[in-house]
């Protein structure tokens, strides 16, 4: 897995746009091995979505 520390334009489950200053991404390998985002959010949330 990476993780990278970057600015972050998401969308939330109801496709509200979530823009994090200071986000954290992670990506990873799926069943397959293709690279996929694991995690994205802001750094220091509890609630970060996956």
């Amino acid at each position: 897995m990476q993780a990278f520390r970057a600015s972050l334009l998401r969308f939330a489950d109801d496709g509200a746009a979530l823009f994090d200053t200071d986000g954290l991404l992670v990506i990873g390998p799926d069943a397959s091995g293709r690279k996929v985002v694991r995690a994205a959010g802001r750094i220091g949330a509890d609630d970060q979505q996956a």
